[in-house]
C-alpha cells in the first residue's frame, strides 16, 4: 500500500515539464539564498550550516556509543547563531 503511493508518486514526479522543474529548481534556491547568506557590517557573507537533521534513529558510524538512540526534534529557542 505505502510501496505503491510512493511509486505513485514518484512517476509524477517524473512526468513533470522542464518548465516546472526550473521553476520549482529557482524556487529552492530562491530559498537557500535567505537563508545561506546575512548582511554583516554592510556585507554579505555566507552562514556556513543551515540545516537541522529532523528527529529519527540516530545511527551514527562504527562503535558510538549512542547508535540506536533516538534524536529529538530541534526547537528554535534551542538554536543559538554565532556568526561574531
Amino acid at each position: 500500500m505505502i510501496r505503491a503511493h510512493l511509486d505513485e508518486e514518484r512517476a509524477i514526479k517524473a512526468e513533470r515539464s522542464t518548465e516546472v522543474k526550473k521553476k520549482e529548481a529557482e524556487e529552492r534556491e530562491q530559498k537557500a539564498n535567505y537563508y545561506n547568506f546575512c548582511l554583516f557590517d554592510k556585507s554579505i557573507e555566507k552562514v556556513s550550516n543551515t540545516i537541522v537533521e529532523p528527529p529519527g534513529i540516530f545511527r551514527g558510524r562504527g562503535e558510538h556509543p549512542s547508535a540506536g538512540l533516538l534524536k529529538t526534534r530541534i526547537v528554535p529557542e534551542w538554536v543559538c547563531i554565532n556568526i561574531g
